[in-house]
């Protein structure tokens, strides 16, 4: 891959994080923290620009511009190495965000049966949970196919409470107090859609 090509990439791994895997964003950074090559760019650079010998010194029709080539590699070294950690350091940031994503239900009265006793087999409490893996069960219970319109409400996780004998809609009026996303249930399917909030952005 061409260093241009990798700028491309790294730059549209800035701005949309969620098209790329955790695996992506890493081998991302494993590549951001190879250090550069500096004596096969110092060959090349002596190749180029007729610098003679393991002293350095520059051949005699080129000595003039000597000082001026050593100062352009140390200028662009440091440039690299600026860029190189400065990507290193927002995919990161943008790695640790996307895992951090974590909101909280509000309180929420745990279901009874018409006895009045609690039913454990059929309530299941969700802890730090994604939304695709409740969604799936969910939907799998009462037979309803799940629909993402946004990739950032797949990952987000939640802490929230379902209790199985209860009304399908019931749970999705919960779901939909957390103002994050919105799901609706539409000829057997659930869709999904991501609200986008100040915090969200």
């Amino acid at each position: 891959m061409k260093p241009s090509d990798n700028k491309q990439l790294f730059l549209d791994m800035q701005e949309h994080p969620e098209k790329y895997s955790d695996q992506e964003l890493e081998a991302m950074m494993d590549r951001l923290d190879c250090e550069p090559d500096t004596q096969a760019a110092w060959q090349r650079f002596q190749a180029k620009y007729g610098v003679e010998g393991e002293s350095g010194k520059p051949s005699q029709q080129r000595a003039g511009f000597s000082m001026l080539r050593k100062i352009a590699a140390a200028l662009l070294f440091a440039f690299t190495c600026g860029v190189l950690g400065y990507a290193t350091y927002t995919i990161i940031r943008i790695g640790n965000k996307r895992t951090q994503t974590s909101i909280v239900a509000p309180k929420q009265e745990i279901p009874h049966d018409k006895t009045g006793a609690s039913a454990p087999d059929s309530l299941f409490r969700f802890a730090n949970v994604q939304l695709d893996s409740i969604l799936s069960m969910v939907g799998q219970h009462y037979g309803r196919q799940v629909i993402f319109r946004d990739k950032k409400a797949r990952i987000l996780r939640l802490h929230t409470t379902w209790n199985s004998t209860r009304p399908l809609a019931e749970f999705v009026e919960i779901l939909n107090e957390f103002d994050v996303f919105r799901l609706t249930d539409e000829r057997d399917t659930l869709f999904v859609e991501f609200i986008e909030t100040e915090e969200g952005k």
